[in-house]
């Protein structure tokens, strides 16, 4: 559940400065994707002008890609998106994923499309908002059946309210994922 102590974005450091690509400083309608990968997994980080829907066009891409995402987190720095992601995957290709992320991003793939839809007996979703749990965003936990697909799920329906995603914190507890978003408004 959550706690009344501060949010990881509270606690912690001020976030990385990433390099931005100038490509992207002169032209922020670009997005900008770069791939590590490492023994158990690979971390994605991406940098674009600053929009709502980012994070879900980035999260379906993702799911496109067939990619677990274990965490993301998201920031601006000069009025550019950062978002770095760490996922299980430690085949994907830098390429092919900027051309799925460039296709999402486009309207020409949707990632939805490509998920299957829940079980009829799966868990009820849960969501709980927490006003009160950080000083800088509101704090919402996601409690849903895991199954791919599902950070982009809240991600895009979030994105359609108006609603930016700050950072993502997920968790899998056996058969369901518990997902905490901070979250901002315009």
């Amino acid at each position: 559940g959550l706690t009344e102590e501060a949010g990881p974005e509270e606690t912690q450091e001020t976030p990385p400065d990433i390099e931005v690509p100038p490509a992207v400083r002169a032209d922020p309608r670009l997005v900008d994707v770069r791939l590590e990968t490492g023994e158990d997994g690979a971390t994605v980080t991406v940098v674009s002008g600053d929009r709502t829907g980012l994070i879900a066009d980035v999260a379906g891409a993702l799911t496109v890609q067939r990619a677990s995402i274990r965490s993301a987190r998201a920031w601006t720095q000069d009025d550019l998106a950062i978002s770095v992601w760490e996922v299980d995957d430690t085949h994907l290709d830098e390429g092919i994923l900027r051309q799925r992320l460039e296709a999402v991003v486009s309207g020409r793939t949707d990632p939805a499309a490509r998920l299957r839809p829940p079980r009829d007996a799966g868990l009820e979703p849960s969501v709980q908002v927490r006003h009160d749990a950080s000083h800088q965003a509101t704090v919402m936990e996601v409690r849903v059946e895991d199954r791919p697909g599902v950070v982009y799920l809240v991600c895009s329906a979030l994105a359609r309210l108006d609603v930016s995603v700050r950072s993502a914190h997920l968790t899998t507890l056996g058969p369901q994922a518990v997902d905490v978003f901070y979250v901002q408004e315009q």
